[in-house]
């Protein structure tokens, strides 16, 4: 499975990718990760 991490939040994005989250700087950001193809991959 897939976790990703906002690094605008109250973790610092380096604590998230050691977890091995995804990390995304910007909200907006997270709608371009979640598209395969242009296709929801939900």
């Amino acid at each position: 499975m897939t976790v990703f991490g906002f690094g605008g939040g109250l973790s610092a994005p380096e604590t998230l990718q050691s977890a091995g989250a995804v990390v995304f700087e910007a909200m907006t950001d997270l709608a371009d990760l979640l598209l395969v193809d242009g296709v929801p991959d939900c």
